[in-house]
């Protein structure tokens, strides 16, 4: 086979070997995103049915704190409309006392409501609950039970009259409970069906993003089985008449090879100084090489590790010297000291 022939082989197979490698890379990225997205596919779907469920479900309303603004302002003005029928009742059943009973009773009516508007404040100052409406209901009956009575038998009437307003109070306290009660269940439904709705409006919109995703990546994989198949078949036949080694049917070594012919460094496969071996040589070369970097990395650490405990070893003669020196200087402390002993007009250096 002609040299020109050899290249224009090695030319083709390394186009053929390149697309291949490119479209298996590319085939390999769409499955791992396919993957990731059919996860995230089977999450949004658990959502989606999640939501559906939950839209006209029954609700734990000692959990649910209704949050939306439909509440709160709920929440706000039904307790100041009931407040101020119960306060024209009893306003009734106080225009009532004064009328008939005169001013005395009034005195004695005045402790209940002393307490009522006591917990009127109370009341405005927190949130709505039924605990605070039992509150008024109880209210209710100490008034009209006990202190009402009371004024009546004082004078010595024997009928009561006067518990018709007090029953009328009574009662709008009761029905305020309960359609307050009524109206905090039916908000939360509503609430929680409105999220609900809206929630399932995003999962459904993020699974058909999804799906247009997996569409387009389904299609860029499909697009490329065709071109993969037909470039492997021709590379297939190109390598089928045994002109290259099947050591070297790959894509490192064929365009290592190509570059061998294209620069003239070879004229032939074989041979001590044919491509196969030059090729062989590098790989070696390269493993020695590497081998190489790993021993002056080594080299490094030892000459590393050596500069360390050279600098130890000349601390610690420097710490001997200082020893010594200390030892000198305690020799001469000594002799001084008997010096000075011996002379007293002499002196001690420390």
């Amino acid at each position: 086979m002609e040299i020109e022939e050899i290249k224009q082989n090695l030319q083709r197979a390394c186009k053929l070997e390149s697309d291949i490698f490119i479209m298996q890379n590319y085939q390999r990225e769409c499955q791992k995103h396919l993957l990731d997205l059919e996860q995230q596919g089977d999450f949004l779907e658990n959502q989606r049915r999640n939501f559906g469920k939950n839209i006209n479900s029954k609700l734990d309303y000692s959990d649910t704190k209704g949050n939306s603004a439909i509440t709160q302002k709920r929440k706000k003005e039904a307790p100041a409309v009931w407040l101020i029928l119960f306060f024209i009742v009893e306003y009734l059943g106080l225009a009532y006392l004064l009328m008939h009973k005169g001013v005395g009773s009034i005195l004695i009516y005045s402790v209940p409501v002393s307490l009522f508007f006591s917990y009127i404040s109370y009341f405005n100052s927190k949130k709505a609950s039924i605990s605070k409406f039992c509150g008024l209901f109880a209210y209710c009956i100490l008034k009209y039970l006990i202190f009402i009575p009371m004024i009546d038998l004082s004078i010595g009437i024997k009928n009561y009259p006067i518990l018709i307003p007090g029953i009328l109070s009574l009662i709008s306290c009761v029905v305020l409970a309960v359609l307050t009660s009524i109206a905090r269940r039916m908000d939360i439904s509503e609430w929680n069906s409105i999220k609900c709705k809206a929630g399932l409006e995003n999962v459904q919109r993020d699974i058909a993003q999804l799906n247009s995703h997996i569409e387009s990546y389904d299609s860029k994989f499909e697009e490329l089985i065709k071109p993969l198949e037909n470039a492997s078949n021709e590379l297939r036949e190109l390598y089928k008449s045994g002109w290259l080694h099947p050591k070297y049917q790959n894509i490192i070594s064929v365009h290592k090879i190509y570059e061998y012919f294209d620069t003239k460094r070879v004229t032939e496969f074989e041979g001590p100084y044919g491509a196969y071996n030059i090729f062989e040589k590098e790989i070696r070369l390269d493993n020695i090489q590497s081998s190489l970097n790993k021993v002056n990395e080594n080299l490094s650490n030892l000459v590393q590790i050596g500069t360390e405990l050279i600098k130890e070893v000349g601390g610690l003669q420097y710490a001997v010297q200082g020893l010594e020196n200390a030892i000198k200087n305690q020799n001469i402390n000594v002799v001084v000291n008997i010096d000075g002993y011996t002379y007293p007009v002499g002196y001690t250096r420390y």
